[in-house]
């Protein structure tokens, strides 16, 4: 082969034939219809050897779409559904999937997959059946991943089971939240329009000629298939469809422009600018929402910033909290949104419940909510507000604690709502605390400022240190600790609302003196206004520690 030719081969795509069998079959139940597999391939990869367990699901899913899962008296679907509940785990990790395959597919996703294969093969009915005896598991992962999983159903009797656990568990917040989610597309929806585009209507050329119709319940059907097709081994053809998608994603009509939407993403990342000008023509909320949950997925941290722009302008409710907790799960380390929640998405509530890890915001995340808050930019609804300085109190400390207080502070009727303090761990905060906590207030509330207070004060040195603080022995990095360290009932006394409103200004005239005792300035003695008796501080280990209160 020449030279030439043989380089030519090594850069061009991998054609959708040569794709992992594993994606092929997640194709064939998405679509209903073979991609680039023969029948009898896919019965030899359920009943031979070579698939694992995860592949032996996706074969026999394939299957029942299909309308030909025979030959498998021992472990019929129902069995195979219950056995993948069995060895349901939270914080598993995701199967193992060719590098191919985009990364993420976890054992809910073969959940939800499973039962979106068992709807479009007609046997809801056996998959409410088989959730339903999981409810009362005692794993609040699986009882979330079924409820999720009867919720995707979205029949009468699918619904009424999720509407018993929002009746009668106490942990009924996510049952509720599914419930309220109403424009979603049920997979029991679309199995009842399935018969208007058939099993051997589905080729491509027949999908974008339907497609092309825009506004018709058949040409919403294509263009939901159309999300699932692997790209076009003729390039100018992959970019005709692409282009097809990106004009219907401004079409009249929903289901049209929702499921073009979707399938756009699915198959082409775009950019961030080409998601937010989206989102800014969008006057559907429902669509509003599945603009930013694209967003998060595809291109995670980085949309971060754009996000929190959407969220100064965004006027309902719902979307708010789904760009609001996506800003706090991503920058503090979790993945909220991935590609797998494009293809079958779960619901804000379902992730919220069971994050993907968590951990401490880096400096310049705190910094950007702050920044972005001081600026008076504000989440429309005052319960997402609320809730997004709740989650952010955990991560302030030093200088970022005055910034936080002052804005919680311009709060109307804060006193209603000293509940959003509760996860404050920077001791410094203390005086401030104390004097609101004097403030009349509703008892509930005062009880959640007496239980904050007490744990700041019993709080050891670690967990009260200070960004700020510094370890040097120089005066200046003593001061540094003695901010963020007051001696215990000997710190600032705030009594007037202009004494707090200086205090958050840092602008308080309250002086400490520092009096080294020996030559080499290592030992001091503090002296606060008002204390008689002077603190002791050395410079032991490598850092200042207190030694000696002020009594």
């Amino acid at each position: 082969m020449p030279i030439i030719l043989l380089s030519l081969l090594l850069v061009l795509p991998a054609t959708a034939s040569a794709e992992p069998i594993q994606h092929r079959l997640l194709r064939t139940i998405q679509t209903g219809t073979l991609q680039h597999l023969e029948l009898s391939e896919v019965l030899g990869y359920a009943k031979g050897d070579q698939a694992d367990f995860l592949g032996h699901v996706l074969a026999r899913s394939a299957l029942v779409v299909l309308g030909r899962d025979e030959g498998f008296p021992d472990w019929p679907v129902t069995k195979l559904l219950d056995r993948a509940l069995n060895q349901l785990q939270r914080r598993s990790h995701a199967y193992r999937l060719p590098p191919e395959v985009p990364a993420g597919f976890d054992g809910a996703d073969l959940i939800f997959t499973l039962v979106y294969a068992m709807v479009m093969g007609g046997e809801a009915e056996k998959a409410i059946d088989v959730l339903e005896t999981r409810l009362d598991s005692g794993n609040a992962y699986v009882r979330g991943v079924v409820l999720q999983g009867l919720r995707n159903i979205g029949s009468q009797r699918a619904n009424s089971v999720v509407q018993q656990v929002a009746d009668t568990r106490d942990d009924r917040n996510l049952a509720e939240n599914l419930l309220a989610d109403q424009q979603y597309p049920f997979l029991e929806e679309l199995q009842q329009h399935l018969h208007l585009i058939p099993s051997d209507r589905r080729a491509r050329t027949e999908l974008l000629a339907i497609a092309r119709e825009r506004c018709s319940r058949p040409a919403a059907l294509a263009v939901y298939f159309l999300g699932f097709l692997a790209e076009s081994e003729d390039w100018r053809q992959a970019d005709a469809e692409l282009e097809l998608l990106r004009d219907l994603t401004r079409a009249s009509c929903f289901y049209t422009r929702y499921f073009a939407i979707r399938a756009l993403a699915l198959r082409s990342a775009e950019s961030i600018e080409f998601w937010t000008n989206l989102y800014r023509w969008e006057e559907d909320a429902w669509q509003r929402a599945q603009l930013v949950r694209i967003g998060f997925a595809r291109f995670g941290q980085a949309f971060a910033t754009p996000a929190l722009e959407l969220l100064a302008d965004e006027p309902v409710q719902y979307v708010q909290w789904e760009l609001t907790h996506g800003n706090i799960d991503l920058r503090e380390g979790a993945r909220f949104r991935g590609y797998w929640d494009i293809w079958q998405p779960p619901t804000l509530q379902f992730r919220l419940n069971f994050p993907d890890g968590s951990g401490r915001m880096k400096d310049h995340d705190v910094d950007a909510l702050l920044s972005w808050l001081e600026k008076g930019a504000r989440p429309r609804h005052p319960w997402v507000h609320n809730h997004l300085l709740y989650r952010l109190a955990r991560h302030v400390s030093g200088r970022d604690t005055r910034r936080y207080l002052r804005i919680f502070d311009s709060i109307p009727e804060k006193a209603e709502h000293w509940w959003v303090l509760q996860n404050l761990a920077d001791a410094q905060a203390l005086p401030l605390l104390k004097y609101w906590h004097m403030l009349e207030a509703k008892q509930g509330q005062r009880d959640v400022l007496v239980k904050l207070i007490a744990r700041l004060e019993d709080a050891g040195p670690q967990s009260r240190r200070s960004r700020e603080t510094c370890c040097h022995p120089t005066p200046e990095c003593l001061l540094s600790w003695i901010h963020a360290l007051p001696a215990r009932g000997h710190e600032v006394k705030i009594t007037t609302a202009e004494q707090a409103k200086a205090w958050l200004q840092g602008t308080s005239t309250a002086s400490v003196e520092i009096r080294f005792t020996d030559s080499l300035s290592r030992i001091a003695l503090v002296t606060r206004p008002g204390v008689e008796e002077a603190g002791r501080w050395e410079h032991l280990y490598g850092c200042w520690r207190r030694t000696q209160p002020a009594q």
